[in-house]
């Protein structure tokens, strides 16, 4: 008979199954991309006591001395300091133990060409002379540094496997000792960029910069009428743009977004994702609901769809989605070739990426004078509220109705409850017109098939600016439709 103890191991291990089952693909790739780092980088060292005979995983458990060796490669001359910074007395940047000696410019670390000064005389490109083994610490790292999320996402991921495979045979568990190492090396290398940023050699800010309301309204305005990017087939850039802004979602989400999420309720578009990063079962789903702006078509979710659902290079998809090929490509590449030119002129610091929107949306609507709950916004992005919280507060349709209608820009006056443009209820259209508009119409669901009326209706109200545009020659949207 089992033992209490036996069974609690036991308990714990089929709790960590289930909690890594639920760890999305997103999050399995990138603690995948950084094992092949790491593995490459102990092939290439010599380390190949602590990889497998294929050379494509690591031996688990993983020692504390291996890790301090791994570690110290991804690091590079500072990764020898993060792990023992929490035990120096005194600031980190005084005496002899100095990362960079002084904030001069002689001594510091450039990370535009990898080069690095070192108080002990070696280089960054220096071996590491050990026992048994030479290590290399640019065989891992391009020179830079590191900044604390990309390190935190190594120890992440050599924590993860540990886990996982612990989950099938206990012995395979990181050890406490190797545990309070990762731990001590991860604060130890925040103090270190702490210093990096104090003394100018790295950006003060780490991850992607909140998008502002006007530079929306400007990338908006340029997603639809890029002209060329519309030639090769990027036609959804607009919507793309739009619903990341509007659904507070993370960019893969909307990637992978289907028409049989989007249904018409209470003069909006009602969207419901289902799976998403933080909920992998759909169990905290929410509704979110997405209103007309008549008075600003270039930023007009509604519009946005009609444009991209009416418009002569979009097929049906036999998946149901709407967005095809490689979205998340297409965005990210426009982003980068044309979305930051125009956010810098008037932000140089910005970093701009397609997490920028899920920020600036939820810091726009925070931070405005009509601002909703806190909690509506952390219900709308999908964040936790707490273990308790989220038990006893439940999203409310009139919260994210009020959050909707502040997220598609509509101004704090008597047009905040602005209707969308729409038919008169005796106006009908036959089936037969609609598969002229549409000729994939019968294919549609029927949440999504409610919605075109007013996507219609949406592309008539506009129909004279959309040709000013066109005349102006920003864009041949007219084309773009179907006549």
């Amino acid at each position: 008979m089992a033992s209490l103890s036996e069974v609690g191991a036991k308990r714990q291990r089929v709790s960590e199954c289930v909690l890594h089952a639920n760890v999305c693909g997103t999050t399995r790739q990138l603690y995948a991309n950084s094992m092949k780092r790491i593995v490459k980088f102990c092939v290439k060292s010599g380390m190949t006591d602590i990889i497998n005979a294929e050379g494509t995983a690591l031996l688990y458990p993983v020692a504390k001395s291996d890790l301090e060796l791994i570690f110290d490669g991804i690091g590079g001359q500072q990764g020898r300091m993060a792990a023992n910074s929490q035990s120096r007395s005194g600031d980190i940047c005084s005496g002899n133990d100095s990362i960079t000696n002084s904030c001069d410019s002689d001594s510091r670390e450039s990370t535009e060409n990898g080069t690095s000064s070192s108080d002990d005389g070696n280089s960054a490109g220096d071996d590491i002379q050990l026992p048994n083994r030479t290590v290399n610490r640019d065989t891992i790292r391009s020179g830079a540094v590191l900044s604390v999320s990309a390190m935190n996402q190594y120890i992440s991921a050599i924590k993860f496997y540990h886990k996982e495979e612990a989950s099938v045979d206990s012995a395979k568990e990181l050890s406490s000792d190797a545990n309070s190492f990762l731990n001590d090396f991860l604060a130890g290398w925040k103090r270190i960029v702490a210093d990096k940023r104090n003394c100018g050699e790295m950006k003060m800010h780490e991850g992607k910069t909140p998008l502002e309301f006007a530079s929306y309204s400007k990338l908006c305005e340029a997603a639809l009428f890029a002209a060329e990017e519309r030639s090769v087939g990027s036609h959804y850039l607009h919507l793309f743009v739009v619903l990341c802004w509007n659904l507070f979602a993370r960019s893969c989400s909307v990637a992978n977004i289907r028409t049989g999420h989007f249904m018409w309720k209470n003069d909006c578009l009602v969207v419901n994702i289902l799976v998403t990063k933080s909920d992998q079962t759909g169990e905290h789903s929410t509704p979110k609901h997405i209103f007309a702006n008549p008075g600003q078509p270039k930023i007009c979710p509604v519009l946005a769809l009609a444009l991209h659902t009416f418009s002569a290079q979009r097929h049906h998809d036999k998946e149901d989605r709407v967005f095809t090929g490689t979205p998340y490509d297409v965005i990210s590449k426009w982003l980068n070739s044309v979305g930051s030119k125009l956010v810098t002129i008037t932000d140089p610091e910005c970093d701009l990426g397609t997490h920028s929107f899920r920020k600036g949306a939820t810091t726009h609507s925070i931070g405005c004078t009509n601002a909703p709950q806190w909690t509506t916004v952390f219900l709308r992005a999908g964040w936790s509220l707490g273990a308790v919280q989220d038990r006893y507060i439940c999203s409310n349709a009139a919260g994210d109705q009020h959050l909707g209608r502040i997220a598609c820009g509509l101004p704090h006056n008597p047009s905040f409850a602005v209707l969308p443009p729409h038919f008169k209820k005796d106006f009908t259209i036959s089936l037969d017109q609609w598969i002229n508009y549409l000729p994939h119409v019968e294919n549609l669901p029927d949440g999504f098939r409610k919605c075109l009326p007013f996507l219609l209706a949406s592309i008539v109200y506009h129909w004279e600016w959309i040709s000013e545009k066109d005349n102006e020659g920003k864009n041949n949207i007219l084309y773009l439709l179907c006549t």
